[in-house]
Formats: C-alpha cells, structure tokens, sequence
C-alpha cells in the first residue's frame, strides 16, 4: 500500500478516533452537568421546605399568641380600665416585636367604642368582613382577615379578631391589628445562606 494512502488512512482513524473520544467526553460533562443540577435543585428544594416550615412555625406561634392575648384581653375588658389599659400596652409591648398595630373594639353595631392608638372618631365597621364574620355566627372563634386598608390608620392591617359577648348575646368584636410590611421585616430576618437566596 502505498505511504500516501496510509497517511490519508491514519489520519482519518485519529479523526475518528478523536471525534469519538469528544463524543464520550461531552456526553460525560452533559451528564455530570444534569446531574449535578439534580442534587443541586433536590438541595434546594429540601431547603426551602425548611425555611418553609420555619416561616409557618414563627407565623402559627405569633397568631397563637395573638389569640391567647385576646382572650385575655376580652376577659378583662368591661372590669377596671386602668388594668385593661395595662393588659394592652403590655399585649402590643411585648408580643409580635412591633408587628402588632393596635387593639381595638367595635360594639355590636359596629361603632369603633376603643382604639389603643387613641379614638378614632365615630367609624364603623359593620360592613367589614372580621366583623361580619363574628356578627353572623354563634361560635366564639378567631378569624384573621384578608389584608385591607384601614379607615383609622389609613394603612394596610391584618385583623386578627374575636367576637364579645354579654349575656350570650353578640356584643361587638374585640381587634388586634397587625402590620403586614413589619411582619415581613421579621420573618425576613431569617438566617439565609447564599445558597438560599
């Protein structure tokens, strides 16, 4: 066979052969790429399940807590104003870390009869989702509301509410009002890694 044709024959085994061998190298990075992205997003994910759960734990304690002030709160409501007064400051003092806006209480015509932050003036509420919630039903329990723009303070709350009653009839509903930026604020303070974020 003449040298000629052994080059050229040679030279197209190395082409071959090289070609073959960048086949199996690609097709070993694209694999190692994919999985590497797996575990990477399988990471993630269980992650984000965790700061998740985390999220919702802070949350359930907070409203928890909210609750539990509240049935304090309604218990001494009506007795001595100055202990009331106190339960109050104490309530908005020392729970949720200044998510909590204010305590308020509309008699059973909806007529706001006492803000924490200072009367509003004559405003009902009446048409207001918590307190026709409360005004409807027979059950004492909580309700938290969709966010909506307060009339007092003309920002955005959430309410967190239960119903009064006297005599076993319905008597008004008793508010703590909660600030959706700030308790954003507070869960965001949620220890993030880079990964997270």
């Amino acid at each position: 066979m003449p040298p000629h044709i052994r080059l050229r024959i040679a030279a197209a085994l190395i082409g071959v052969l090289t070609l073959g061998a960048i086949s199996a190298y690609l097709w070993q990075v694209t694999a190692a790429q994919a999985e590497l992205r797996k575990a990477t997003l399988t990471s993630a994910e269980k992650r984000a399940t965790q700061l998740a759960d985390v999220v919702a734990t802070q949350i359930e304690q907070l409203i928890r807590g909210i609750d539990l002030a509240l049935q304090e709160l309604r218990r001494d409501y009506g007795k001595d104003q100055a202990t009331f007064e106190t339960s109050v400051q104490s309530v908005l003092g020392t729970l949720g870390g200044g998510v909590l806006e204010r305590v308020s209480i509309a008699n059973a015509e909806g007529f706001i009869v006492y803000a924490s932050t200072g009367f509003p003036g004559r405003v009902n509420v009446a048409d207001r989702e918590h307190f026709r919630f409360h005004a409807e039903s027979s059950e004492d329990r909580l309700h938290i509301s969709a966010p909506l723009y307060s009339r007092v303070t003309k920002r955005w709350v959430v309410l967190v509410s239960r119903p009064l009653w006297r005599n076993g009839k319905f008597a008004g509903v008793m508010v703590i009002s909660l600030f959706p930026e700030k308790l954003s604020e507070q869960l965001g303070h949620v220890a993030l890694s880079a990964h997270d974020v």
